[in-house]
């Protein structure tokens, strides 16, 4: 069973604002074997003819070894003025993300 989560309705012509905002810092100490760096993120997507989505949410990197090398985790809720409708109508929801990047 194929199954397809549309966030948002966009179609050629349609004018929308769309407001952006993400923002980390990297503690100076170093815990473990790496440093850790908070983050937060919205962002405002509103469409002239649905109602706005709003995305926001926040996480934590853990570089063990610069950028190239670092665990990422991040939760993030999108919210929507009105339900998409569809084969599952999607309204509101919740996203976790668990993220590993190794380089060589």
């Amino acid at each position: 069973m194929k199954r397809v989560l549309a966030f948002l309705i966009f179609v050629s012509g349609v004018d929308a604002d769309v407001y952006s905002f993400k923002t980390g810092y990297l503690l100076p100490w170093h815990i473990s074997m790496g440093s850790f760096q908070p983050n937060i993120h919205f962002e405002c997507i509103d469409p002239e003819t649905h109602g706005a989505t709003y995305i926001f949410g926040g996480g934590l990197n853990w570089f063990l070894k610069g950028h190239a090398n670092k665990v990422s985790i991040d939760i993030t809720s999108v919210e929507q003025q009105e339900e998409i409708s569809g084969q599952r109508p999607v309204q509101d929801h919740l996203i976790a993300t668990f993220q590993l990047a190794l380089g060589f």
